[in-house]
């Protein structure tokens, strides 16, 4: 299979720094066509709206101010940006969900997310520097958070007016209801603050038995697994998946995707093109990879990090279909960015609590070494 084979129309657009394709960039954008755009900096702000980014990657460390608005996102980027972010703007993003902590960003003053998506704002922490918090414009019927959210909330409202939201109607309440001092109704929920002693004891010697079987496993099957959290995910191979599942499941998916396209909806960016043996079906392959969810960019698996390499057979689903056909043309020392539908990786159980069903996922691969081996049919 050839690399063109594994392409299709530009749907996404992921956000680097700094710049893979141009290392002399700062950042860029770098579209599922293989055409990058160039970003420049002005001192501590980075500024890149309506570029059609659907992925943030990274982000310079050094930006300060940051501009992200109209365009393809779909969950707050926090595992890409700088901790010294102070001014965030998201504004007309398609973000559904407003949730978890921004507490670690504790120079953010000003965050901005409006004219987005947003329904549901549950969970959420602010830092005590925050003096601006921009949502208005949004459709929000969920509005979830606990008292100390809530005191920091009245804060903004009553000392500068800084809590921008349009009057909204909750449609439901898993905790006690209660007001903001600009009027509105919000639901508090309380994080749990109390565990028995005899529930720790219960979880230590769980962890450890399940460390026990964690380590034998390892030792046992080293050579077909991609870490330890990728033994719980190793039934997202073609065989493996159509035998847990009984034909439900990863398996029959990639079937039935392979009917319609022989790629399945997976695309790539060759972020360096390699000068090597390719890689091709039947190949058995080496790779360093780092796997992120494509939603979020959360890094949920790697072997970056580890002294040995990844090591599989091309299409003799050892690992998710998606990875099968991404690695595909690829030729060694290159490296490539591959975009993988769920369809193609975990389809609609996920993988344990890091993967969540009906996620897409990006995988950066760097091709170490090719040996031939019996070349499949295509």
């Amino acid at each position: 299979m050839s690399n063109s084979s594994a392409t299709a129309v530009p749907s996404a657009a992921t956000l680097f720094s700094p710049c893979p394709t141009n290392p002399t960039a700062a950042a860029c954008v770098v579209y599922v066509n293989q055409t990058t755009k160039v970003i420049t900096t002005q001192g501590l702000q980075f500024a890149a709206p309506g570029m059609g980014i659907t992925i943030v990657n990274s982000l310079p460390s050094s930006a300060s101010i940051i501009d992200l608005s109209s365009n393809g996102i779909t969950t707050i980027p926090t595992s890409a940006l700088p901790l010294s972010v102070t001014d965030l703007n998201l504004s007309g993003n398609p973000i559904k969900t407003l949730s978890g902590t921004f507490a670690s960003f504790s120079t953010l003053t000003a965050f901005r997310v409006a004219n987005a998506q947003i329904t549901d704002v549950r969970d959420l922490v602010v830092p005590d520097a925050l003096k601006l918090l921009d949502l208005s414009g949004n459709p929000i019927t969920t509005f979830q958070i606990s008292s100390a959210t809530r005191d920091s909330l009245n804060d903004l409202i009553t000392k500068s007016h800084s809590f921008k939201v349009d009057p909204f109607t909750l449609a439901a309440c898993d905790g006690r209801r209660d007001t903001l001092a600009n009027g509105l109704s919000i639901c508090l929920v309380e994080p749990s603050k109390s565990t028995s002693m005899g529930t720790i004891w219960l979880e230590i010697v769980g962890a450890a038995a399940g460390l026990v079987v964690l380590t034998l496993l390892y030792f046992c099957c080293v050579r077909k697994m991609l870490s330890h959290v990728y033994n719980q995910r190793r039934a997202g191979g073609r065989h493996a998946a159509a035998a847990a599942d009984e034909g439900t499941g990863v398996g029959s998916a990639y079937e039935e995707a392979l009917d319609v396209d022989p790629t399945g909806g997976v695309t790539f960016v060759n972020t360096v093109v390699g000068k090597g043996q390719e890689a091709v079906r039947g190949s058995k392959v080496q790779i360093n990879y780092v796997g992120k969810l494509a939603s979020t960019g959360k890094q949920f698996d790697a072997n970056a990090s580890t002294i040995r390499p990844f090591k599989f057979q091309v299409g003799a689903g050892d690992v998710v279909p998606g990875m099968d056909v991404g690695v595909e043309g690829m030729l060694e020392g290159g490296t490539r960015v591959v975009q993988i539908p769920s369809k193609m990786g975990y389809g609609a159980h996920g993988a344990g609590d890091d993967i969540p069903p009906h996620a897409d996922l990006v995988f950066e691969i760097r091709l170490l070494k090719v040996v031939p081996g019996i070349r499949f049919a295509t």
